[in-house]
């Protein structure tokens, strides 16, 4: 075996090795580095565990839940990702997501509930990894942003509204939607619990002032420990707690299981772990792209999608509930001077270390507490710009995103039906608009340019006038293109030649080329003939293969406007008998529109 050939069978393994074990590419480390992970890593965790409790009273389960969530998915995310910033964990709105999912099939916080959700991550991570091993990471894609943006905003109203209840102590319980939660909020407000109100709109108070004034501080640590300090204290003195608190956490590790149900309940929960792999990966990759362009590093989302699978299925054995990448923690993560992904293992550690050793101190938490951190936290994730910006863009993406966040807040607790809803209105919108496209007729400007007659009021060449159709040449539109060729020939009855500017068609299916063929028969038999200009390569190679460049003929099809233009003229003159005119100066290489 040559040196060459040894050479690239270790270069193929070492590769291999590489994308089985991404964590690899971390290495070799400096001092230094480890230094940056080590404090970027304790810096995240002093958020993720308060976070994390909070995040498992909103899916409906116990808090110590959340630190199992908190504990080995975020370190298995951080291994077997592809971002180096990412901080994997419990988020809002996949705990959201879990506790609407599941509300259907078992009451909050019973063992059947516990099974559900670990079943739900089960499902879920494997679900990711079977899409990022088939590459397949480009299905995010399909959910237009804004039905993610309206369904966002939707999510943080329906997650705010849902704490109001431990923030004032009010029993309004579980409604329909929003609208009903407001209606019963406001006539059984008299009924407020004034030191659960006290715990609770203190503790907002407290996390907003903080985040203000001292930004890099742990505002939602530092409120969770004020708060059980003083609830610890009054329980002391008043012999019980006035106000519903975590009570006792179960210390160690998290049991191992792998809980199986019945397909039909399996199936139930299919649609809505198909929803959380959608929603928990476009957060996940929007977050990941930011921060890899800030640290210029490559990004690749197949592993990621591994890595977020591999960190539910971790979530799912370990009596967790679905994870994905947090959007607050991770740029937290970056802000902190993060080098690698060490500093999510970290994170993961120090979670370890409070399950092992302080869970004692989490007894006197106020529940009030863990819904002002959730009230907080979900503030980042209310955007009105981007529903502005989304109309401006186009009425119909403005449509889209507030259709979808309309319709997520009525369907609540059915949320998947509001994504899915806005999914489907998006890509009804999107047929719409290609059935529809821009055809404009053209004519020439003083600049030598062809551009739109009727905006800038140009001449039209009323012998052989020319049309500009954009987009793609297909099923839904083809009908539309045939009309508009009519319609000019109707304008303009006089013309024997069309020109059709094809620098604006991008594709073709067969159903267009079998319009084309149609319509360029019917022409032709009324004497009319349609001349294709400025064909892209794609289109002139589906000419070909339907056939349809011998029916059109070569005589028919010219690079630029200019050429063809003076061979028509020609044409015209030939067929009335008129003698040649002298060739315009630089015919051959007319205007390009």
């Amino acid at each position: 075996m040559s040196g060459d050939e040894h050479n690239g069978i270790a270069n193929g393994q070492q590769s291999l090795l590489r994308r089985l074990l991404p964590f690899l590419d971390w290495f070799p480390m400096t001092a230094a580095g480890v230094r940056a992970d080590l404090i970027a890593g304790l810096t995240v965790a002093m958020v993720l565990i308060p976070q994390s409790m909070a995040y498992a009273q909103l899916a409906g389960l116990p808090p110590v839940c959340g630190l199992y969530a908190a504990f080995l998915p975020t370190i298995v995310g951080a291994l077997w990702g592809s971002s180096r910033h990412l901080s994997t964990g419990p988020v809002a709105m996949t705990s959201l997501l879990t506790a609407a999912s599941l509300m259907p099939l078992a009451a909050a916080g019973t063992e059947r509930h516990l099974a559900l959700a670990a079943t739900l991550a089960v499902m879920v991570g494997i679900i990711r990894i079977a899409l990022g091993v088939l590459r397949l990471g480009f299905v995010a894609n399909f959910i237009a942003h804004p039905v993610v943006c309206g369904f966002t905003n939707a999510g943080a109203l329906i997650i705010a509204a849902s704490q109001i209840d431990s923030l004032l102590g009010l029993q309004t319980g579980n409604q329909r939607n929003l609208f009903e939660k407001f209606w019963l909020v406001i006539f059984d407000l008299r009924h407020t619990d004034l030191p659960v109100a006290a715990f609770g709109l203190g503790a907002v108070a407290l996390m907003l002032c903080l985040r203000r004034r001292v930004p890099r501080w742990p505002a939602a640590l530092l409120t969770a420990g004020v708060a059980t300090a003083i609830c610890g204290l009054l329980a002391l003195r008043q012999g019980q707690t006035l106000v519903p608190v975590v009570g006792a956490v179960p210390r160690g590790l998290p049991r191992l299981s792998l809980s199986l149900l019945e397909p039909a309940s399996a199936a139930r929960l299919f649609p809505a772990a198909a929803v959380l792999v959608l929603v928990g990966f476009m957060e996940a990759a929007s977050v990941s792209k930011a921060l890899a362009e800030r640290s210029r590093q490559r990004l690749n989302l197949n592993q990621e999608l591994i890595g977020q699978g591999l960190a539910s299925l971790a979530a799912g054995c370990t009596q967790g509930f679905p994870v994905s990448g947090s959007f607050s923690r991770s740029a937290l993560n970056h802000a902190a001077g993060a080098r690698t992904g060490l500093s999510s293992v970290t994170a993961g550690l120090a979670v370890l270390l409070t399950l092992l050793f302080f869970t004692p101190l989490l007894y006197y938490l106020p529940l009030a507490v863990l819904g002002a951190i959730i009230v907080i936290a979900v503030l980042r994730l209310l955007d009105w710009r981007s529903m502005r910006q989304a109309w401006r863009a186009h009425p119909h993406d403005g449509v889209t995103a507030w259709a979808t966040f309309g319709l997520t807040l009525y369907l609540a607790p059915h949320l998947e039906f509001g994504i899915l809803g806005g999914a489907l209105l998006a890509l009804a919108l999107y047929l719409y608009r290609t059935m529809t496209p821009r055809v404009v007729v053209l004519g020439l400007h003083p600049d030598g340019t062809l551009r739109d007659a009727r905006t800038h009021r140009l001449a039209i060449d009323r012998a052989h006038p020319a049309i500009r159709f954009g987009g793609r040449l297909y099923f839904a539109n083809a009908a539309a293109f045939e009309e508009a060729v009519l319609d000019v020939l109707a304008d303009y009855p006089q013309a024997r030649h069309i020109l059709i500017m094809g620098d604006g068609i991008n594709e073709m299916d067969a159903t267009g080329a079998h319009m084309l063929r149609h319509l360029v028969q019917r022409l032709r038999e009324i004497g009319v003939t349609l001349v294709f200009v400025e064909l892209k390569l794609q289109i002139a190679e589906t000419l070909a293969r339907t056939g349809l460049d011998r029916l059109i003929r070569p005589e028919n099809m010219f690079r630029t406007y200019a050429a063809a233009h003076a061979a028509v003229e020609e044409r015209e003159r030939a067929a009335a008998g008129t003698p040649a005119a002298p060739p315009p100066p630089n015919a051959s290489a007319g205007p390009h529109p």
